[in-house]
């Protein structure tokens, strides 16, 4: 599935918490007008764990900034790394399937993963063959790609705020219904 430009994939309700895996892939998120600034990360973050408080998180960095660029939330617990840019070439990608643990979630139930990727500067064409590996990977290990964001926002917490359209599971057949009641 090929990412589509989008800011927020879907919005809904935060009925889900564990089952997909959150990864953003952006080199920075430089404050400016009509753009993000820390207070927003910060609150963004907050909110992010007080709505999915287990919910994994990977936020991949291509090297070019430094980490302090990316206005990294003080609280921000998911894993961050800086990674290499792969300029188009396939003997470059970087596997950030492995970097983020992704066959690790799988085998503990995660079943499901969401990709921001940051489209400013053409971060996108230092990173495709690193995201067609990515994809690859994903489908080979028969998890679900949902909803990859692709903008220019800069905004890489917030496009998570959400449970992704997935409807949680209802009470199992077997579970006691409700006793009719008198007319």
């Amino acid at each position: 599935m090929a990412p589509s430009v989008s800011s927020y994939p879907t919005i809904g309700g935060s009925s889900l918490n564990e089952v997909i895996a959150c990864i953003a892939v952006i080199d920075e998120s430089a404050p400016g007008p009509g753009i993000v600034t820390r207070a927003t990360m910060e609150g963004n973050w907050t909110e992010f764990r007080t709505r999915f408080p287990n919910r994994p998180f990977c936020l991949l960095q291509p090297k070019r900034f430094q980490s302090h660029n990316l206005l990294i939330p003080a609280a921000f617990d998911g894993i961050h790394v800086r990674v290499d840019r792969d300029h188009g070439d396939p003997a470059l990608a970087v596997d950030w399937f492995q970097i983020c643990d992704l066959e690790g979630m799988r085998q503990q139930g995660i079943g499901a993963v969401s990709l921001f990727l940051d489209e400013t500067d053409s971060l996108s064409n230092d990173v495709v063959e690193s995201m067609k590996l990515f994809l690859k990977r994903v489908s080979g290990a028969g998890m679900k790609m949902r909803d990859p964001i692709i903008n220019t926002h800069e905004d890489w917490i917030s496009p998570f705020l959400t449970d992704f359209g997935l409807i949680p599971s209802s009470a199992p057949s077997d579970a006691p219904s409700a006793a009719p009641t008198a007319a």
